[in-house]
This record gives C-alpha cells, structure tokens and sequence, in this order.
C-alpha cells in the first residue's frame, strides 16, 4: 500500500507535526481550535496504530516544559471502526456530539 512507503510516512509525519506540535503554527493559525480525535475499538491495526502513535507524541509533547501544542482529547468509540462515520453514522454522530458537548462544558480530560 502506498500509504505505508517512507515518503509517504515523511510526508504524514511532517504534516501532523506541524498541525499539531509547532509552536508557531499551533499559536498563529487557529490557535483557539482543538481537536477531538477519534477511534474505533474495532478498527484495523493500521488504523489503530496512528492513534497510539499519535497519542505518544503528544503526551511526550506536553511533558516538555517549553512545547507549545494543540490540545487534543482522544475519544474511542467503543464498538465502532474506522469508518464509522459511514458505516454506523448515527453512533458516530453521537460519539461527535458527545465530544463537543464535554469541550464545551470543559470537561475534556487531561489525557
């Protein structure tokens, strides 16, 4: 799969850095806007390992005392996979809302 060929994974790895870890991206382009990142607990090993990934480089990115990184809370969707959005819109849907809902009333955990 092309996904999965080191210029790709360069590529992915340099975007989300800067998306979500670098300083001057984090605090200049839409810096009040956090995200909520989702997975199926049903998904595919591929698909789940972005989100551990991802996940390990932002908990090591918030111990650094200097970092400046977007907040993310991460949500698994228990039961649902990686095309959830599709597949079982309306659990989804509810998983979204859910998500919004604890950011709004500020009760995103610290993960």
């Amino acid at each position: 799969m092309l996904v999965f060929q080191p210029p790709v994974q360069n590529t992915l790895r340099l975007l989300s850095d800067r998306a979500f870890f670098d300083q001057i991206n984090v605090t200049t382009w839409f810096p009040d806007v956090d995200v909520l990142y989702l997975g199926g607990t049903r998904s595919n090993w591929m698909c789940a390992w972005g989100e551990i990934k991802t996940k390990k480089r932002y908990l090591q990115a918030r111990s650094r005392k200097d970092s400046h990184v977007r907040e993310i809370q991460f949500f698994d969707m228990d039961g649902l996979n990686h095309l959830a959005h599709w597949d079982q819109t309306q659990e989804f849907l509810q998983v979204v809302a859910e998500g919004i809902r604890l950011h709004y009333l500020g009760r995103w955990s610290q993960t």
